[in-house]
């Protein structure tokens, strides 16, 4: 989705206002005169102590901005909470209330927020384009061209822009859900994207699904591409050490992982691509964000690395984008939209991949 003046969108701003009163309306007026390009329509109020609170903040907010109050939501007893880990929510295919909690925050929702009123402020943007990644490919794609590219999918490995797999599939590739603790045929796929997520809540069923493994493992020896993010680095380590305990992984590349206490990495990055690997030209600039709290603790090898990290952390000495064959390892996460080179790199490794196999089998045949 886009919009070719985004400068003209309304904006709906949820304000915190647990333990504040008037002095809510202080950063309501600080939002609105800091970016005067920024059309704030409406303020929800959330964390409402009660009705005093809620109409003395609504109050100062209209009369000192002159920013109308749509909504004021009260502080929610513990069931409606979403349950938390360390790096954020639980992901949905472990928490199975999922669906009677949306529910009810929809509930919530309906009765205290001015959905009329934000509906309205709504017709007043026009609508967004529907554009079609396809637009970014110059050939069409027919089914006989289409790699064939998995990522893993489970409760393991959850974070994936949509906006990434979308691009693939638009660039040509058919996408393969895989779930790295069953037992699953890898050998007809011609590419693995392992995304973010939380490999160290799954630690024991991951390393005992020594058939995957052993197949990826064999594969990337023959020039398997993987492309790997934050826990599909880590799923790709020798081992990982977690509550004082070590896991055995798959030992792709000579890393041991440790997970901390505290984030190693948090925020937005920005790389520089300075080495040769398959999915990158040199002196591509990569954006994107990093947020883990595993480090890499030891090195059995001098490893290849195709990143200098210009803002973050990467995953050592200001190095990110570990390279082993056609193995990309980072805890750079990209979006494929400001990344395009990323979905043409897949892509072309994918078709490599693919033709290298073809070879092989007439020269066994």
């Amino acid at each position: 989705l886009y919009n070719s003046d985004p400068e003209i969108l309304h904006s709906v701003i949820v304000q915190n206002i647990s333990k504040v009163t008037r002095t809510a309306a202080a950063s309501i007026l600080g939002c609105k005169n800091i970016d005067p390009d920024l059309k704030i329509a409406g303020v929800i109020l959330n964390q409402v102590a009660g009705e005093r609170h809620s109409k003395v903040a609504k109050e100062a907010i209209e009369d000192l901005t002159g920013i109308p109050v749509l909504g004021s939501i009260p502080k929610l007893r513990d069931k409606f909470v979403l349950p938390s880990r360390h790096l954020g929510l639980i992901t949905p295919d472990e928490y199975e209330q999922k669906f009677s909690i949306i529910r009810d925050l929809k509930t919530v929702i309906e009765d205290y927020v001015d959905i009329p009123q934000i509906l309205e402020i709504a017709t007043k943007d026009p609508l967004l384009e529907n554009g079609s990644y396809e637009d970014l490919y110059e050939e069409s794609i027919g089914e006989i061209d289409r790699v064939r590219i998995g990522y893993f999918k489970d409760q393991s490995f959850s974070f994936y822009y949509p906006e990434n797999l979308e691009m693939l599939e638009s660039a040509g590739a058919e996408l393969i859900p895989v779930n790295p603790t069953v037992n699953q045929d890898i050998e007809d796929l011609d590419a693995l994207y392992i995304g973010g997520g939380f490999p160290e809540t799954n630690l024991t069923n991951l390393s005992m699904n020594q058939d995957i493994i052993d197949s990826l493992k064999r594969m990337v020896e023959e020039g398997f591409p993987v492309y790997a993010e934050c826990g599909g680095l880590m799923y790709l380590a020798e081992d990982i050490e977690w509550n004082n305990k070590k896991y055995i992984l798959t030992g792709i590349l000579p890393l041991s992982i440790r997970m901390n206490d505290k984030p190693q990495g948090h925020g937005y990055c920005e790389a520089i691509v300075d080495r040769k690997n398959p999915y990158y030209k040199i002196c591509t600039i990569i954006k994107g964000h990093e947020f883990h709290y595993s480090s890499i603790t030891d090195r059995a090898q001098e490893i290849n690395s195709s990143l200098a990290i210009k803002r973050g952390v990467g995953c050592f000495n200001n190095r990110d984008g570990i390279i082993y064959k056609n193995v990309f390892a980072s805890y750079l996460h990209i979006h494929a939209l400001a990344t395009p080179q990323w979905v043409e790199g897949m892509i072309k490794c994918s078709k490599d991949f693919r033709e290298t196999k073809k070879t092989k089998i007439l020269i066994e045949g």
